[in-house]
This record gives structure tokens, C-alpha cells and sequence, in this order.
């Protein structure tokens, strides 16, 4: 089982970089005539300040890195789960050590319900977190195979008490291809970015 824990940074450029991964900002970009440009620190800090950060020190950076890392790997339910039509799957975290009935509710987007549930010892574990002195665990919770594709609504409680919602998207393993194109047919089709568009 893997085991995750918080890694502190040791300096202030270590941990506006961090951060910034961690929020998804990428550091580098190549443009279109293939030349490679790279943000400095200080878009690096007005991009998290936009994003709700304190970047005045490495104190205040590392307490907001601390709380979402916390508030990520110890939410039971990921607010929305997408799944593929063959691994309906999402992962569950609770307190370890804690041995408790989950029952699930998926509300489906026609109307119609399915529920069931399952104690702790009998799913899967995937991984361990640790912060200051608590730990918690992430399960594989697998789902009923019959939920179809679409929109769904998944709901869990622990020991009879409501603990979590999610947003439920169960996707196709693979986009729709017409007969004649899987079959050798050709196609051709005009392709603009989006960024390359501009208005008059």
C-alpha cells in the first residue's frame, strides 16, 4: 500500500515552486516557433495570489500548502468522480483503523436508484496518509456494474450516518468511431486552436 505523507519545503523558492505544481501552473511552455519560455518567480507568486494564496513567506506558504494537501487526501468522497464503463471504481477515504459499514445510493440521471453496502475489511486499500499524527485510508470502492453511462449522483453513508457526495460521470472506454471509418474509411476536417482565434 503506498504511503503518502506532507513534504515541507526547506526555503521560500522551494516552496513557491511546489505550490505552483501542486496547483497545476505550469512552470515552462514552448510557443509556436519552438522556443521554450520559462515563468519567473514573480508570475509564479501573482499567479497563486490570484488563485487566494499568502505568499508573503515561506511560513504562510506552507501553512496554505498544509491545509490543502489535508483537505484533498482526506475528503471521502472526490467531489466529482469520472469512471470508465469497465472499472466502475472510486476512491473512499476514512479514518484508519476504524472498522464501519458504508452503504452507498447512486441516483441515476433517468430516475432510478441503486444501492448496497459493504464493510471495510473487505475493500481494497490503495493508500495510506499520514499528517501530524493522524492517518487516514483510501479504498477502492467498486460499483455496481449495471450503472450505465451518463450523470449520476453517488451518495455514501458510514455506519448510518451521511458522509459524502459525489458527482458520478461514467464515460465510454473509448469514443464512438462510424463503421465506415473503422472498416479503412477516410475523412478530412478543418482543425483551429482556440487561443488562435480573434475577433474583429
Amino acid at each position: 500500500m503506498q504511503e503518502v505523507h506532507f513534504e515541507k519545503a526547506n526555503h521560500y523558492v522551494s516552496a513557491l515552486e511546489t505550490a505552483s505544481e501542486e496547483c497545476g501552473i505550469y512552470r515552462e511552455y514552448w510557443d509556436i516557433l519552438h522556443k521554450r519560455h520559462e515563468a519567473s518567480h514573480d508570475v509564479l507568486r501573482r499567479i497563486l495570489e490570484t488563485l487566494g494564496w499568502d505568499v508573503s513567506s515561506l511560513e504562510t506558504l506552507e501553512r496554505e500548502r498544509a491545509a490543502r494537501f489535508r483537505a484533498a487526501m482526506t475528503q471521502i468522497l472526490p467531489r466529482t468522480a469520472v469512471v470508465s464503463e469497465s472499472e466502475k471504481s472510486v476512491p473512499l477515504t476514512l479514518a484508519e483503523n476504524k472498522y464501519v459499514s458504508i452503504c452507498f445510493e447512486i441516483g441515476l440521471e433517468g430516475g432510478e436508484h441503486l444501492a448496497g453496502s459493504i464493510e471495510t475489511p473487505q475493500l481494497r486499500a490503495l493508500r495510506r496518509v499520514a499528517i501530524d499524527g493522524h492517518r487516514w485510508i483510501t479504498y477502492q470502492l467498486t460499483l455496481p456494474p449495471e450503472i450505465p453511462l451518463g450523470y449520476h449522483v453517488l451518495k455514501i453513508s458510514v455506519d448510518g450516518e451521511a458522509a459524502g457526495e459525489s458527482n458520478l460521470i461514467v464515460c465510454p472506454d473509448r469514443a464512438y468511431i462510424p463503421d465506415w471509418l473503422a472498416q479503412g474509411g477516410r475523412t478530412a476536417g478543418f482543425n483551429v486552436a482556440l487561443y488562435g482565434l480573434r475577433s474583429g
